[in-house]
C-alpha cells in the first residue's frame, strides 16, 4: 500500500455541503477520475462531526478512508454506522 497524506485539492464539480470529508482521485498522469463525499446530504452545520484520518492506496488504486464517524448513512447509503468511532471506508 501507499500511503497518502496531507494533500489538498479544489475540485469545481463538487457543490457547497456542510460534509467534512471529501475524497478525490487521479489516475498516475495526474488526470482527475472521480470525487466522493462519504457523508449523507442531510447532514447539517451542527449535526457532522466527521472527520478523515487518514488514507491508504493498494497497488490496484483501491482506496482505504480511515475516519472518525457519527451514527448514519454513509457511502451513499451502502454503510450504516450506529456507533460513534473509527471506521473505514473502501472506494475503488
Amino acid at each position: 500500500m501507499r500511503h497518502i497524506q496531507g494533500a489538498t485539492a479544489f475540485i469545481s464539480d463538487v457543490a457547497y455541503t456542510y460534509k467534512n470529508i471529501l475524497l478525490v482521485k487521479y489516475d498516475t498522469a495526474g488526470t482527475y477520475k472521480w470525487a466522493r463525499l462519504p457523508e449523507a446530504d442531510t447532514v447539517t452545520f451542527t449535526g457532522s462531526n466527521n472527520w478523515p484520518i487518514d488514507l491508504a492506496v493498494d497497488n490496484d488504486g483501491t482506496c482505504h478512508l480511515l475516519c472518525h464517524l457519527t451514527p448514519g448513512s454513509f457511502a451513499g447509503g451502502s454503510y450504516t454506522n450506529t456507533a460513534t468511532g473509527v471506521h473505514v471506508l473502501k472506494y475503488s
